[in-house]
């Protein structure tokens, strides 16, 4: 093949040879071997090197690979050394080593939720494509909707998975009993009317509610807890699927307010308020009667309905007399649908027994009595009497030198109780001790008996008084 290499040359490339050595590639064996030119001469010697150097090209290896959403179905876009298209979520495919996979997300509605690719749209859990390999270990890849990467052997068997992220639908509300939903609520720091509408939130982001003390139909409602039984009336909730939280309330009536008396002189007492109408709210009229050191304890005279804005009192008309009583009035609101109440402030005026119409009695004392609280006093003590019958009365105040000092009554007085006051700073009184002289002469010339049985003209008591300023 070649006849023309000389002695003495280092190297040669023979093109010849090639083309010899290419054309026996297919048979699978190529003989090489050199003769020298004189070899049947004497004495000729020749060192041959052959060397074949062979360039080959390994066939390119196959990758499987999966692109899938990471809710599994729905529809994903894949293209390899093109542009994607849409598939079949999950998407099986192969792909030849050092080609281009290009993948896209793609934003749809699945399962009940529309799912979208969070970039810019909420702060928190962005979404990533991520590449989970054969033996499952996950790997963080690229943040755009698109992604693009060369098949590379550890592709093998992989998936890449885009992290779509739900839109999950929140709903607020607030429960009041025997009512719904109604009210205001305050969300991400707005506040809002009851019912409101559907707040979107990109999966794992967040939303804030405050549920709020408030009034509605006249009745105050007091938050109590979250449907979840959570206390905290403020809240930031993080929801991964659609939800709805209900903030639970207490109801109580709103009580009457700006209470007030009509005050005729011998006219029945009518009570008089400011209304809160609920067709479910009722009003106690509780009333309570003190004359002296006694009193009726509060007593409920009525139940009217909570359109009511006054009660006429028949038992009892005005009265300023000496042996007036004092009327104390107030109402209890009570709302029936959950078994609350709550109480208006208390007024209060002077009267005394409606005789043609009465039907509560105060007794009258039956016998003679006085007393004083405090003692020792300053400045002020009280002193109650009672007496059987009509009396002439009088009660004086005398220093230890014997001097009047203060003369407290001095003339007719009706059967019953009756209550006066010493004020030390009004009648210039320094400490010391005093002593307070009380009669009571019946104008009916009855006997008074006094602690002995024995019947006495008048009832007569001395007492001692201690002002310590």
């Amino acid at each position: 093949m070649e006849s023309d290499i000389n002695y003495g040359n280092s190297s040669r490339t023979s093109s010849s040879l090639l083309s010899a050595v290419n054309s026996a590639r297919s048979s699978g064996v190529i003989y090489l071997g050199a003769l020298s030119q004189n070899e049947g001469s004497n004495n000729t010697e020749a060192t041959t090197e052959l060397r074949l150097e062979v360039t080959y090209t390994v066939p390119p290896t196959q990758v499987s690979i999966t692109a899938q959403n990471n809710f599994i179905y729905g529809t994903i876009k894949v293209g390899v050394n093109a542009s994607a298209t849409q598939r079949t979520s999950p998407h099986p495919f192969t792909a030849t080593v050092g080609n281009t996979v290009n993948l896209e997300a793609q934003e749809q509605y699945y399962d009940g939720y529309y799912r979208i690719w969070n970039d810019t749209e909420a702060p928190l859990n962005p979404s990533k494509w991520v590449k989970i390999a054969f033996d499952g270990a996950r790997t963080d890849k690229g943040t755009g909707i698109s992604y693009s990467f060369t098949a590379a052997d550890n592709d093998n068997n992989s998936s890449y998975e885009a992290q779509l992220r739900k839109i999950c639908n929140i709903n607020f509300q607030n429960q009041f009993t025997g009512v719904g939903n109604a009210g205001i609520i305050k969300i991400n720091n707005q506040q809002y009317s009851l019912p409101v509408q559907t707040f979107q939130v990109v999966e794992l982001n967040q939303i804030t509610a405050e549920a709020l003390d408030q009034a509605w139909n006249n009745i105050n409602y007091t938050f109590t807890q979250w449907s979840d039984q959570n206390p905290n009336r403020s809240r930031t909730f993080y929801p991964n699927e659609h939800a709805s939280y209900t903030a639970q309330f207490t109801g109580t009536p709103i009580p009457p307010s700006n209470l007030g008396i009509t005050k005729t002189a011998g006219g029945v007492i009518i009570f008089y308020w400011t209304k809160y109408t609920n067709d479910n709210v009722t009003y106690s009229i509780l009333r309570n009667v003190v004359q002296g050191s006694w009193s009726t304890g509060w007593m409920n005279i009525a139940t009217v309905s909570s359109n009511t804005d006054y009660y006429q009192d028949n038992e009892y008309v005005y009265y300023t007399g000496s042996n007036a009583c004092s009327l104390y009035y107030k109402i209890q609101a009570n709302y029936s649908t959950e078994n609350t109440n709550s109480m208006s402030d208390i007024v209060w005026t002077t009267g005394r027994d409606n005789e043609p119409s009465a039907k509560l009695k105060l007794e009258l004392p039956t016998e003679y009595s006085i007393s004083n609280f405090p003692n020792p006093f300053n400045p002020m003590t009280t002193f109650n009497y009672q007496l059987v019958d009509e009396a002439s009365v009088t009660l004086d105040v005398f220093n230890i030198m014997g001097k009047k000092v203060a003369a407290l009554v001095n003339g007719l007085k009706e059967a019953g109780y009756h209550s006066i006051q010493l004020n030390a700073s009004d009648q210039n009184l320094s400490s010391g001790i005093y002593i307070y002289r009380f009669t009571a002469k019946p104008t009916n010339s009855k006997n008074v008996y006094i602690k002995t049985d024995q019947p006495h003209h008048r009832y007569v008591v001395a007492g001692k008084l201690i002002l310590m300023k």
